[in-house]
């Protein structure tokens, strides 16, 4: 047998033996969430043999391209209303069953500033002269929003603030505010913050915001789809959201994947 041909044969083992090319996966997620799937994503890469790509925004935003057609395969939504609404209007039409739609977090929000805090009691801070702005997210669009909202209100400070609260379209922004120091403190997801040295910041009670309930949204029937979100409520994935700052809801069935 000639070198050409050995070698033709070879190449055609080896082409045999390679598995069928990778698939990609679309993941729609919120602001406060991307650093935790970007935690994610080497292990399901690694786990599954295909590739994640990442969309990042508000879960409004993201929510209002779902309706526009945008090719996401899944949403994971920083509350529960958004992709509620999106499975109401969807699941007909790509034949979504009720187990596509599963809480995986619960979020937590906290005060993050951009100077030293004189003491660590949140209602003196926001009453007092440390801060002469404050950033939070549009709470129309951002759930993590809403809650800064809610704790302003809880607090009875929401008159104090008027004209002086700087909106971002996400927390990632709000974030941003803070960081660059052009707002002194901004209300931000803990879990963006906690693992971060030298940041100053205080978790606000849990008691004083609507519960942050994050729920992941199945888009479609694929079985890449299907596997993520297997993926995400195991026990690997589970402990690296939990690591990350975020409290886990209730355990679901494994039947809730499918």
């Amino acid at each position: 047998m000639t070198q050409p041909i050995l070698k033709l044969l070879l190449l055609a083992s080896i082409l045999v033996s390679v598995p069928a090319l990778s698939e990609s996966i679309n993941v729609a997620v919120a602001a406060n969430f991307k650093v935790t799937l970007q935690a994610l994503k080497p292990v399901f890469e690694k786990q599954s043999g295909h590739h994640l790509n990442i969309i990042s925004s508000g879960t409004g935003h993201l929510s209002n391209q779902i309706f526009n057609g945008a090719p996401f395969d899944i949403f994971l939504a920083a509350n529960k209303k958004h992709p509620r609404a999106v499975f109401a209007k969807l699941k007909d039409k790509r034949q979504l069953t009720r187990p596509a739609l599963q809480p995986y977090a619960l979020g937590r929000l906290a005060l993050f500033s951009a100077k030293p805090m004189p003491h660590r009691q949140l209602a003196q801070l926001l009453s007092g002269p440390t801060f002469s702005k404050l950033a939070l997210a549009n709470a129309k669009l951002a759930p993590y929003g809403l809650a800064a909202q809610q704790t302003l209100q809880h607090l009875k400070l929401k008159t104090k603030w008027q004209g002086k609260l700087i909106r971002g379209q996400n927390v990632a922004q709000v974030y941003q505010f803070v960081h660059t120091k052009n707002v002194d403190a901004g209300f931000v997801a803990y879990s963006m913050i906690k693992q971060l040295p030298g940041v100053q910041f205080i978790e606000v009670p849990q008691g004083y915001y609507d519960p942050i309930e994050q729920v992941a949204l199945r888009l479609n029937n694929k079985k890449i789809s299907v596997d993520f979100m297997t993926f995400l409520f195991s026990e690997h994935a589970q402990n690296i959201i939990l690591k990350q700052g975020y409290q886990l809801p209730k355990p679901r069935s494994n039947k809730a994947t499918h």
